[in-house]
């Protein structure tokens, strides 16, 4: 019959109560504190612990654990329970809780035996605490020390190539494994999440000479130990096994039993005012699969409660639920791990609130995805390696692989809250982590992953949006609670809660940004992007990037490329396949963007290039996209694709309008000879006479000025799809078909845009461009505006310079309109006394006196002209014309 035994207070031989340390403080030994021994009768008075029983050790008693007890019910500790470090020692219960102090080793005297703690699966319906089943738990003030034997590494690098069935391996450093340790070493290949198949291999080491490992058996898949055309590709090699085991029981990895059935493994959960302290351990088979606060190694909601608490030199893997969570907590350390084998984001920010933690030097190698109802948040089935909620945390010299995606800044409005029902979260209402700051992003590597490092998405709140109050929307422990956000912006500023403004001579109102610097990323073989950062006030600078498939895509303004190695192919061609090609080196895509004083290598393959835009894009771009100091080594330099046709059925909307007018700037001339020169997709409505056709890029390039055309119609109604809407017709012939931005499946596309040509000076237009209508539908109210972007000049990248051939540019637009019209030049609707532009009577005289402020009409509709007062403050010009007073 089971029962509970209570440590008798006799039999204690100490004489002053525990003193849990400061969090500086890291031992405990330092203290006087007298043990008994858990072998001794007299500890319990009289009586050993038997099989089922549960222990609870009262405050300021103190028990050192000598032998390895019959698995348990349960132990609870508010006292102490210290593990005999020289012993090899096993404790088996249904759950450990920790109220005083657990002591697996000390920082100063860490295990050199053997000790493991087994989860055990006898009572899955336990609710400890409220901390559920298999748990071993810190609260209430509670301590955990988990210190096993040092390591000269937990992890390290190959140092030469090994090819398909090797028995050796020769790794970067040296190192202490052991004989009979487990090991990874991880994927130097492609890996697809949509049909996942892990290259990273798990090994037994028989034998050790220097720094050669002999491993159990050959290896399935070549893996990659050197230098890849300049980017370093060597695979990790990770050390698995501890003297320390923390896991669950085996019944897990049983799916005919109970706990196997529902992949329900242990969990540790740190809770307010603990202090847990692990390092040199080995976590298997732990977190409880598709369960809220179940995870391997949590912390959660200790706010700066973290501070002194860390996770290093460990190894975490199969697990089932996540690697590691930081919950509301901040100023943790997680340091020197090896993650392999784990199910949905891996490391992994829960809320939004969780600032100043250092994630450091950490390998996470193959993350499985949850599917369907089994996924906490929706984004469970694209995992991360690292999913990161604010961006002022500290991540460097990590590793990410075989992940969906690396490094994932999933940032939300405002922050999601989880198990916080009873608080008051007002304090969360000034939290805005798109706004805010970035900690660092340093010396990170991704590789081997769908994407590498991915700044855009979210998930949300179905209770409350970005604007409300957490109050109203305390936890989201439930799936349904949640949705993707859809696109992110990402754009630092000093006053998060406020908007931009960059020149108020109030303190109070001005607010500059904060750029964000993503530094020296190293990534390589995915199948994606290895970047995608959307924004604004963002650099990517020093980056290496190689063997993907796209380097990087800026969906953004006011984001930069800076100092990179961009490499297309290298000697390292494991896993090369037709669907990596072709490979381009950077994407321009939105804008303002560009890349700069970089260097691109080895685009070679058919259609590869180091530049090109993203592919068939539907979305508006910039002309002034741009490339400035770059330098070729073995490259094609431009690829642009023919544009293609417009994609409409049920389910796809996709105009590939912005595609269909794409071009970028060469500042400096750098990409093609001359400066000032754009490069233009291959289409007639984009060229002329200044262009030269260069075959091997299947691209123009163009001694002309491009402004960017915006058009929106204001009624909808008035707008219908999937028939082209809109044509822009040039003067001279040539014209280009607009379908519109798309607005969602089955809503009408009512903005349109594409690239003009300007005329330069004088008062003679080069081109006259007149939009018709494609289903012969007049709209009755326009918005039409043209831009001429700028290049950045300082490090916010606030100041900026026109483009050379900018100034004095100029178009005239012809707008298709019925009747008497109101023209209002840029929102000026109180323009004279709110009836707007005048109108002319002749259209020759739209050239005379300040061309821009009036109007002419014909039967050809509304003629206007667009041009920039001052390009050194404003680069937007537009019109509304419409047949109501102000547009109303």
């Amino acid at each position: 019959m089971r029962k509970t035994l209570l440590l008798v207070l006799t039999a204690t031989l100490v004489s002053c109560n525990i003193v849990h340390p400061h969090p500086t403080d890291h031992t405990l030994e330092s203290q006087a504190i007298t043990f008994v021994k858990w072998s001794d009768p007299a500890t319990w008075g009289g009586k050993v612990p038997v099989a089922g029983d549960t222990v609870t050790i009262p405050a300021g008693k103190a028990v050192l654990l000598d032998v390895s007890p019959p698995a348990l019910r349960g132990v609870e500790v508010n006292g102490m329970l210290s593990f005999d470090p020289a012993l090899n020692l096993m404790l088996k219960t249904d759950y450990l809780m920790v109220m005083g102090a657990l002591q697996v080793g000390t920082e100063a005297a860490p295990i050199q035996g053997k000790a493991e703690i087994v989860l055990t699966s006898n009572n899955l319906a336990d609710n400890i605490h409220s901390m559920g089943a298999k748990v071993l738990g810190a609260m209430g003030g509670g301590t955990i020390d988990i210190h096993g034997q040092p390591t000269l590494r937990s992890w390290t690098k190959l140092n030469g190539t090994v090819a398909v069935g090797s028995k050796t391996i020769t790794v970067q450093d040296p190192v202490n494994w052991k004989v009979g340790d487990a090991i990874i070493i991880t994927s130097s290949s492609f890996y697809n999440p949509y049909s996942p198949k892990s290259q990273t291999e798990q090994r037994l080491i028989t034998a050790i000479s220097g720094n050669t490992l002999t491993l159990n058996q050959g290896l399935t898949y070549g893996h990659w130990g050197a230098d890849a055309a300049g980017v370093n590709e060597q695979a990790e090699v990770g050390l698995l096994s501890r003297n320390v085991l923390i896991h669950s029981d085996d019944s897990v990895l049983d799916t005919t039993t109970p706990a196997g059935s529902i992949s329900k493994g242990g969990h540790l959960m740190a809770m307010v005012g603990s202090k847990v302290r692990i390092e040199n351990a080995e976590f298997r088979d732990m977190g409880q699969k598709s369960v809220f606060g179940r995870y391997p190694i949590h912390f959660h909601q200790l706010s700066d409660g973290g501070l002194g608490s860390y996770v290093r030199n460990n190894s975490i893997w199969r697990t089932y639920n996540r690697c590691v969570v930081i919950h509301g907590t901040n100023k943790l350390i997680l340091e020197n791990n090896v993650m392999y084998n784990s199910t949905g984001h891996c490391v992994y920010f829960e809320e939004g609130t969780e600032t100043g933690n250092t994630i450091r030097n950490n390998v996470v190698a193959y993350v499985k995805a949850l599917k369907d109802a089994a996924r906490l948040i929706p984004t469970d089935d694209r995992p991360a390696a690292y999913w990161i909620t604010r961006p002022g945390n500290y991540l460097s010299g990590n590793s990410a692989s075989e992940a969906h995606i690396g490094y994932w800044y999933a940032l939300p409005e405002k922050p999601i809250p989880f198990g916080r029902g009873t608080q008051d979260l007002a304090w969360m209402d000034s939290i805005y982590p798109r706004r805010e700051a970035l900690g660092y992003f340093d010396s990170n590597v991704a590789h081997s992953n769908w994407q590498g490092l991915f700044v855009d998405g979210a998930i949300a709140s179905t209770l409350c949006d970005g604007t409300m109050s957490r109050n109203t929307c305390k936890d989201h422990s439930n799936l349904s609670l949640l949705k993707d956000a859809g696109a992110v912006n990402y754009a630092p500023r000093q006053k998060p809660a406020q908007d931009y403004n960059f020149t108020s001579t109030d303190a109070a109102v001005l607010n500059l940004p904060v750029v964000a610097s993503f530094n020296n990323f190293t990534a390589y073989k995915h199948r994606n992007q290895a970047v995608w950062l959307r924004g604004s006030y963002q650099q990517l600078n020093k980056p290496r990037m190689a063997d993907n498939k796209i380097g990087a895509i800026f969906a953004a303004s006011r984001v930069y490329l800076n100092y990179g190695l961009v490499v297309g192919s290298t000697p390292n061609t494991l896993g090369d396949a037709a669907d990596i090609e072709p490979r381009t080196g950077f994407q321009f895509y939105d804008g303002h963007v560009g890349v700069r004083n970089t260097l691109f290598r080895n685009f070679t393959t058919p259609q590869s290039a180091a530049l090109g835009y993203l592919r068939h894009t539907s979305f508006s771009l910039v002309a002034q996209n741009y490339a400035s100091g770059l330098t070729f080594e073995n490259s094609n330099r431009v690829y642009l694709d023919t544009p293609p046709a417009p994609v409409f059925n049920a389910t796809t909307e996709d105009s590939k309008d912005g595609y269909r007018g794409a071009v970028f700037y060469d500042h400096d001339g750098s990409v093609t000879g001359a400066t000032d020169t754009y490069v233009t997709v291959n289409h007639p409505f984009l060229t002329n006479s200044s262009c030269s056709f260069k075959t091997e890029w299947n691209a123009y390039t163009c001694r002309n000025t491009y402004l960017n055309l915006g058009l929106r119609i204001l009624d909808t109604t008035e707008v219908t799809t999937p028939t082209a809407p809109y044509k822009v017709l040039r003067s001279d012939g040539p014209s280009i078909d607009l379908w519109g931005t798309p607005n969602g499946v089955g809503t009408p596309n009512n903005s349109f845009q594409t690239r003009l040509i300007a005329t330069r000076g004088g008062t003679v237009p080069r081109y006259v461009y007149q939009l018709q209508s494609g289903t012969g539908a007049v709209p009755t109210k326009y918005l039409a505006s043209l831009t001429l972007d700028s290049l950045p000049t300082d490090a916010l990248f606030i100041k900026t310079v026109p483009t050379a051939s900018a100034a004095n540019s100029w178009v005239e637009l012809v707008l298709p309109f019925n009747g008497p019209a109101y023209v209002y030049r840029t929102y000026y609707f109180g323009y004279n006394s709110g009836k707007g532009l005048n109108k002319v009577a002749i259209r020759s005289d739209l050239y005379k006196g300040t061309m821009g402020d009036t109007y002419y009409q014909d039967a050809a509709g509304i003629h206007v002209i667009f041009t920039f007062r001052d390009l050194t403050t404003s680069q937007f010009t537009s019109f509304h014309v419409c047949q109501t007073l102000k547009c109303e």
